[in-house]
């Protein structure tokens, strides 16, 4: 079942996210609302809201990329079997931004889950539902 999304959000008023719950078994945290992203290659968590703790983000491996010439930091958290409704992802391995400037930032979810880690996706807009193949 697709979820609603925080607040208002910055998306067109004529569209709406495709937003998921999501639940980390392993992990003592709240359902988390995760994006659905054909455009990412990562599933990404965003440590903006208090109720997204950093799993061992301090020891966690970091990975460093230049965008628009500054540098970013996205500590690797370790992979995490996911619960999306009743499918259950295995070891799904996030990254957490590290060095964004959050100033003004107020996403409607808590982070991105990228449509490349299913073999297959189908959204019903309609019914407001989505199925996921993982691999």
């Amino acid at each position: 079942m697709l979820s609603v999304p925080y607040g208002s959000g910055s998306d067109f008023p004529f569209t709406e996210p495709n937003v998921v719950s999501a639940h980390v078994p392993a992990a003592n945290m709240a359902p988390i609302l995760l994006r659905i992203n054909s455009g990412s290659n990562v599933p990404v968590l965003y440590a903006t809201d208090s109720s997204i703790h950093k799993p061992g983000a301090s020891r966690a491996p970091m990975l460093k990329r230049v965008v628009n010439g500054a540098e970013q930091a996205f500590a690797v958290l370790p992979p995490q079997d996911l619960l999306v409704g009743a499918e259950s992802i295995r070891q799904v391995s996030f990254v957490m931004p590290m060095n964004f400037g959050w100033s003004g930032f107020a996403p409607c979810e808590n982070g991105l889950l990228p449509t490349l880690i299913f073999h297959r996706v189908f959204i019903s807009y309609e019914h407001r539902y989505v199925i996921l193949d993982p691999w």
